[in-house]
């Protein structure tokens, strides 16, 4: 899925508006996708974003994970528990080069919630 989203041309949301998924969203698309491997949760669900990233989602998980790749190749990882009615979110910069360490307590949580 994440390969087929490397095709989408400039304006693919309206014809004006969506940029191309860029090189290094895809190359870190495809990290994250390790480590997901490596830490045993893996998603089927992945959506370009307007700017240029995609994201990644969870939507079987109780805490609403998600991991958005920003065009840059930086990571925004957030989740929302409902019930709780609690929000908590992350950064990973795009030159952090170990994505299972930085993930893992994500990755976990979700895995537990699952």
């Amino acid at each position: 899925s994440l390969d087929a989203l490397a095709e989408l041309p400039q304006g693919w949301v309206d014809g004006d508006s969506g940029e191309p998924i860029t090189e290094a969203a895809l190359e870190r698309g495809r990290a994250v996708i390790n480590a997901m491997i490596a830490l045993s949760n893996i998603t089927r669900t992945v959506a370009p974003t307007e700017e240029g990233g995609v994201t990644f989602f969870w939507p079987e998980a109780e805490n609403q994970l998600s991991i958005e790749v920003e065009p840059t190749g930086a990571l925004y990882v957030h989740a929302t528990d409902l019930i709780a009615g609690t929000f908590s979110d992350g950064k990973v910069h795009a030159d952090d080069a170990n994505l299972t360490d930085a993930l893992d307590s994500w990755l976990s949580e979700a895995a537990a919630d699952d």
